[in-house]
């Protein structure tokens, strides 16, 4: 009997203490109130803060306004190089015509060149004939003077004066047309030349174009990584600064005579996790902007 009643009065005795231990832990602890040296810390904190975030909002607009111009000057390029393209298969297609023209034109003069120099040494060839046979003519004669009918070399030799004749006007005309060919074939090597140049410059502005667009590109490509990683930044450090100003605000519009320590404890809990949000946030402000693969550097502080 006693046993069982010593045994109840420390059941009893265990509950009274759970119930105890249970409602420590539920019940929040007493929380300090603020000292007019922490709430004008605070107040600090969100000046500081809001200012922190507008300049995180300059920030990202500025990246915003350098990515929009960045894809036009892309979009410029990517015109400027398909026009170039255009172009430098037309000047290809234009050289093509031109070289097989001046070619042509080449030929021509060159045959025309050689018939000349074939003309000329015929008729050096037959002179020297005709020279040698006047040559024999009169030594037939001056041996046979009172017989000089029995000398036949006039025949020929008026056949080869008239063969040389012939020989003679196909060569002035062949020299009237040196000329007219000459002059065919530097203007075709001019025209060739031209387009040969421009084609080379059409080639150089394309090279330029293509080297242009892949700087824009990576230009593109590194502000994408830096805008994503500010604009994640500024999601959380916006979110906390809306709850720490929510909590501040909550504060002030409280009456001082009532029970506080629930938002006060908030307000300080907001303030410390806004403290490493705005770290962070001070530490992307402090890059100076955002260098380009270029070498160019924009948004600049």
């Amino acid at each position: 009997m006693i046993k069982r009643l010593t045994q109840q009065g420390l059941s009893k005795m265990s509950l009274a203490a759970f119930i105890l231990l249970t409602t420590a832990l539920v019940m929040p602890v007493a929380a300090q109130p603020l000292t007019p040296a922490e709430i004008d810390a605070l107040q600090k904190q969100l000046v500081e803060a809001r200012n922190v975030a507008a300049a995180l909002d300059a920030r990202v607009q500025c990246y915003v306004d350098r990515d929009i111009s960045f894809h036009q000057r892309s979009k410029q390029l990517q015109l400027n190089a398909a026009g170039l393209h255009q172009q430098e298969d037309e000047l290809s297609a234009r050289l093509q015509q031109e070289k097989y023209k001046a070619e042509s034109f080449e030929r021509d003069y060159v045959s025309a060149r050689n018939d000349m120099h074939n003309l000329k040494r015929k008729m050096d060839a037959i002179q020297h004939h005709i020279r040698r046979l006047k040559a024999e003519l009169d030594d037939c004669k001056s041996k046979a003077w009172i017989f000089g009918f029995v000398c036949v070399f006039a025949g020929e030799i008026s056949g080869l004066n008239s063969h040389r004749r012939n020989l003679d006007a196909d060569s002035k005309a062949a020299l009237i047309k040196m000329p007219s060919l000459e002059k065919n074939l530097r203007d075709a090597e001019r025209r060739k030349n031209q387009a040969q140049q421009e084609l080379q410059k059409t080639q150089n502005q394309l090279n330029q174009t293509t080297r242009d667009l892949a700087a824009t590109e990576a230009e593109i490509k590194s502000l994408k990584a830096s805008l994503a990683r500010i604009r994640e930044v500024k999601q959380d450090y916006s979110s906390e600064l809306n709850q720490f100003e929510y909590a501040f605000n909550e504060f002030e519009n409280l009456d001082p005579a009532s029970d506080r320590r629930f938002v006060v404890r908030r307000l300080r809990h907001e303030s410390e996790d806004l403290k490493g949000l705005l770290a962070q946030a001070r530490g992307l402000l402090d890059e100076n902007g955002l260098l380009l693969p270029t070498g160019k550097r924009i948004c600049a502080n």
